[in-house]
């Protein structure tokens, strides 16, 4: 469990360029398909990714970032966590037994990735709501 000192730090969100962002689980392509049809409808990427600072392992928003990297967007919102203050579990229904921290970050830096929907990852604090327009994405000089 997270220390009590992890818990109250808050996550920085930053736009990151999408192609520095590593995944460390496959996604499925008709929920990819779902959440493309909804950022094109509002115009906006409502939940940044969860993405672990030190590697920049995408922790939570696999499909978000593909569904971003299929409109053809340059970067991502994302909030920077430091993966201490992160746990994780393995996702109900997944067809893994468990998971640790290293094996989600041997996994992103080597490209063997896990099933879709692997992973549980748990914050112990109030993620901010916000709402990035999909034009600031396209445009990396923003």
């Amino acid at each position: 469990m997270p220390t009590e000192k992890h818990q109250l730090r808050r996550p920085s969100i930053r736009l990151l360029e999408i192609t520095a962002l590593r995944a460390h689980e496959r996604i499925i392509p008709s929920r990819v398909r779902m959440i493309k049809a909804d950022l094109e409808k509002t115009g906006k990427m409502k939940t940044p990714l969860w993405v672990e600072k030190d590697h920049l392992i995408v922790l939570n928003g696999h499909h978000r970032l593909a569904a971003l990297k299929e409109l053809g967007c340059r970067l991502v919102p994302a909030f920077l966590l430091d993966y201490d203050a992160v746990e994780v579990g393995v996702c109900p229904g997944s067809r893994i037994i468990s998971i640790d921290k290293q094996s989600v970050i041997a996994a992103g830096l080597s490209q063997s990735l896990f099933p879709p929907r692997s992973s549980l990852h748990t914050l112990h604090l109030k993620i901010p709501v916000t709402a990035t327009p999909l034009a600031a994405l396209r445009n990396s000089g923003f």
